[in-house]
């Protein structure tokens, strides 16, 4: 089952804002946590009951 992971404005602002703050002292860094990050949300999609589940 693939499930869709909607990104709201505000995640999508706060992203925005942690790339430029990150891009301050490395693009390279900032592109690799970007994409590190759209790994993982597309592992979610494919897998959505991924993970521990904790009580």
């Amino acid at each position: 089952m693939v499930e869709k992971v909607i990104c709201s404005s505000k995640a999508r602002t706060d992203l925005d804002e942690i790339y430029l703050s990150l891009s301050e002292y490395s693009e390279k860094y900032a592109n690799q946590w970007v994409e590190r990050l759209f790994s993982k949300i597309e592992l979610l999609e494919k897998f959505p009951e991924i993970g521990a589940i904790i009580p």
